[in-house]
């Protein structure tokens, strides 16, 4: 159970040469929505809509206008009918108001109507071999969801008519090389995103202060940033003599979000061991700040927020931060950047 935990978990901190040179204190503005929100896990912006991924409600999704916020409907009923789903754990947008989200057995592509207030789907690729899906082009990218899938590149690329994959992108991080294929790709847990002209794409990573940067059309990295922080390396969540309690002390979680415009992207970092993130062994809401850096990999600010949050979107223009919280079962906070 704690393993499982801690591979879904995914201050303002220096890098190696200079540190964010902007703050930017930000209060939230509640939104009254119209529905309740039980166990809010992901929200997203579309190009008409605003999606809030619920995993305990009756309907998964919870659909808002993007232009003033107001309710459209709840889509996805939870159960076993031909157009219900038992369980769905992540959403992303594509283009327009398309999006991607992930089942035990499938990755589907949808489309959501928003002069008919309708969902329909697209495509549906039934596989389990990835987590951190997204797409590029016309082809699903995404992590092992196994950590005993042999690859020796971060990321795999699917064949559907094949139902494999294969290996893509670059190396996994340096400081990885002592390590086996299976410890790799566990200590690279991360959050990805894909920037609006899917020329680029970034990754930062759960267990390491780092963000990296990629070219879309062959994976190629870009930009490699790290911080300078004083953590420890997280060999403690490989060393099976520890009590789950030495663990949680003994490891620091960074990155738990990612989002992007095409201006920007926007980590949700944290900074915080295990121990003092979760005190009580139980998801909640993160106290955390925003980092924000161009698609160059440069620094551009650092956010800090009035309220602590689960998940978090921007909105395209970048003008304001949409987020969620497990203490607000019916509102949405707005930070205005």
């Amino acid at each position: 159970m704690l393993f499982f935990l801690l591979f879904l978990l995914c201050s303002c901190a220096n890098n190696n040469n200079s540190t964010f040179p902007v703050r930017q204190d930000l209060n939230h503005e509640l939104i009254s929505t119209d529905v309740q929100f039980h166990e809010p896990d992901q929200i997203v912006f579309l190009q008409d809509a605003v999606f809030v991924l619920d995993r305990k409600s009756e309907y998964f999704f919870h659909v808002f206008s993007a232009l003033d916020l107001s309710y459209y409907g709840s889509y996805i009923r939870k159960g076993h009918g031909p157009e219900e789903e038992t369980s769905i754990f992540q959403i992303r947008p594509i283009e327009k108001n398309q999006f991607i989200y992930v089942t035990d057995n499938y990755v589907k592509i949808m489309d959501f109507d928003v002069a008919n207030k309708s969902l329909k789907q697209v495509e549906s690729f039934k596989t389990n071999k990835l987590f951190e899906v997204f797409k590029l082009d016309q082809n699903l990218f995404g992590i092992p969801r196994s950590f005993y899938e042999k690859n020796n590149k971060e990321f795999l690329e699917y064949k559907s008519s094949l139902d494999s994959c294969i290996a893509f992108g670059p190396n996994f991080l340096s400081r990885l090389k002592r390590y086996n294929n299976s410890e790799q790709i566990y200590l690279s847990s991360k959050k990805i995103t894909v920037r609006p002209d899917h020329q680029l794409f970034a990754a930062v990573y759960g267990w390491f202060p780092v963000l990296r940067i990629y070219h879309s059309k062959n994976g190629d990295l870009k930009r490699e940033i790290h911080f300078k922080t004083n953590q420890p390396f997280p060999d403690a969540l490989l060393d099976e003599k520890l009590t789950i309690e030495q663990t949680r002390e003994r490891t620091w979680k960074n990155y738990l979000d990612i989002q992007s415009t095409e201006n920007f992207i926007y980590g949700m970092f944290a900074g915080k061991s295990l121990a003092e993130l979760y005190p009580a062994e139980v998801l909640d809401d993160f106290p955390v700040e925003i980092h924000v850096w161009d698609w160059e990999g440069n620094l551009v600010k650092c956010i800090q927020l009035d309220h602590n949050i689960f998940s978090f979107t921007v909105s395209p223009d970048d003008k304001y931060l949409l987020a969620i919280s497990w203490n607000q079962e019916e509102h949405l906070l707005r930070f205005e950047l």
